[in-house]
């Protein structure tokens, strides 16, 4: 039986972020807005910080395994960038 609440890091509390359902299993969770959620309270985004901006904008994701019920930081590669205007 699974735990009901999921285990591991889970993404900071957001909106406005994408999500989406991988082979009936996988939840990947990315970006959104926190409204500086981490600052205030002091906890850290799913990518181990990392993913906060100055005005609250997140850059990071994690992944809910539906199966095991565990959340994980989503790993990605390549340059990151900056928006030109915020959308």
């Amino acid at each position: 039986m699974l735990p009901s609440r999921p285990q591991g890091p889970a993404p900071s509390p957001r909106r406005g972020h994408a999500a989406e359902l991988l082979s009936d299993r996988y939840l990947v969770v990315h970006g959104g807005y926190d409204g500086g959620y981490d600052r205030e309270y002091g906890i850290g985004t799913a990518g181990g910080g990392a993913g906060a901006a100055e005005h609250g904008y997140l850059a990071d994701g994690a992944v809910l395994d539906l199966q095991t019920n565990c959340w994980r930081p989503l790993a990605a590669e390549g340059a990151s960038f900056t928006l030109s205007y915020k959308r």
